[in-house]
C-alpha cells in the first residue's frame, strides 16, 4: 500500500470517528504496519535498533529505574546505557515469549483505534501516535499475566523473598526427560545452567532464582585470562558485569531483596562445599 499523506491518515480518521468506517479502520491499521513491527521486533528480540527512537522509547517503558530510563538518549556515548537496553530488550522478549505475534498485533490493532476514535486534534496525529502510542500499548500489555515458567517476571513481596510462581521440578530424577534450551550465550553458565542442568551438586540444591542471581552477579568475577585476548577478556567483563542494582531492575525488586537472596545462596554454597571437602571450614 502506498505511504499516505497527513491529510488522507486525517480524512481516514474522521470518517472512522463519524461513521465508524471499517474500510477507513482497515486503510489506517494497513498505513502503519510498519511502525506495528516496529515493536514486533523489540519483543520478539530480532532486528532491535538501538538507534531507532521509537524501539528504544518503547523499550525504556520497562526500565524500572527512572533515572536510567531518562537517559536512555544518551546510549551513544555510553556503553552501560547500550547495556541496560540490549538487558531490558532481553527480559521483555522473555516476558511475552509465550504471547504469538497475532495476539501483540491485534493488541496494538485495539490500542491504536481506540486512540484514533478518541483523537481531538489539538496535536497533529502522528505526533499524538508517536508520543502516546508505546505509553498506552505498553501500559495495556503489561496488566497480562506472565508466563509461571518465567522465573525472572516474577512480582515481590518484600516481606517473602521465594518467587511465587516458582516450579518444583527435581532435576535429578528426571534428567533423562530434562528440558534443555539451544542456548545462544556463549559460556557455561547458560540457561541450561540456571535451571539446574549440568550445574554441579554444589549448585544443584539452589534454587532456579538463586543461581539465575550467582550467574548474573558472579560471572564475570569467574572470567579466566587464560583463553582469552586481553581485549576479549576486558569486553567480555564489561559485557557480563552486573550490580545488584541491575539485577534488581531485570527482577523487578529491590536491591536489598537481591543482596538477601545473593547471600542466602552464598551460604548454601559454601556449606555444601564444606561437605564435599572442597573447601576447608
Amino acid at each position: 500500500m502506498k505511504k499516505l499523506t497527513a491529510q488522507e491518515v486525517n480524512i481516514l480518521i474522521s470518517a472512522y470517528q463519524e461513521d465508524n468506517s471499517k474500510d477507513a479502520a482497515a486503510q489506517l491499521l494497513r498505513c502503519f504496519d510498519g511502525y506495528f513491527q516496529k515493536f514486533i521486533n523489540v519483543l520478539r528480540n530480532h532486528k532491535f535498533n538501538m538507534n531507532d527512537g521509537t524501539q528504544r522509547s518503547f523499550a525504556a517503558l520497562y526500565m524500572h529505574h527512572p533515572e536510567i530510563r531518562n537517559n536512555v538518549h544518551l546510549f551513544k556515548k555510553s556503553p552501560y546505557m547500550q547495556r541496560q537496553l540490549r538487558t531490558t530488550v532481553i527480559w521483555i522478549a522473555e516476558r511475552y515469549a509465550q504471547c504469538s505475534r497475532e495476539e501483540l498485533i491485534n493488541e496494538m490493532h485495539v490500542v491504536f483505534l481506540s486512540m484514533a476514535k478518541n483523537h481531538n486534534w489539538k496535536a497533529p496525529f502522528q505526533k499524538y501516535i508517536a508520543r502516546w502510542f508505546p505509553v498506552e500499548f505498553s501500559r495495556s500489555i503489561k496488566t497480562w499475566s506472565p508466563d509461571p515458567r518465567i522465573v525472572s517476571i516474577v512480582p515481590f513481596d518484600e516481606s517473602h523473598y521465594e518467587p511465587q510462581y516458582e516450579m518444583e521440578i527435581d532435576i535429578e530424577d528426571d534428567m533423562d526427560h530434562a528440558y534443555r534450551i539451544r542456548s545462544t550465550e556463549d559460556t557455561m553458565f547458560d540457561e541450561n545452567w540456571v535451571n539446574g542442568l549440568d550445574c554441579g551438586e554444589v549448585f544443584s540444591h539452589l534454587t532456579t532464582y538463586e543461581r539465575r542471581i550467582i550467574k548474573w552477579y558472579y560471572e564475570q568475577k569467574a572470567l579466566s585470562r587464560d583463553d582469552l585476548s586481553p581485549e576479549d577478556y576486558n569486553h567480555l567483563k564489561a559485557t557480563l558485569r552486573m550490580t545488584e542494582t541491575d539485577i534488581a531492575s531485570r527482577l523487578g525488586c529491590s536491591r536489598k531483596t537481591v543482596n538477601v537472596k545473593r547471600n542466602e545462596a552464598k551460604e548454601k554454597v559454601r556449606e555444601i562445599a564444606q561437605r564435599l571437602r572442597l573447601i576447608k571450614g
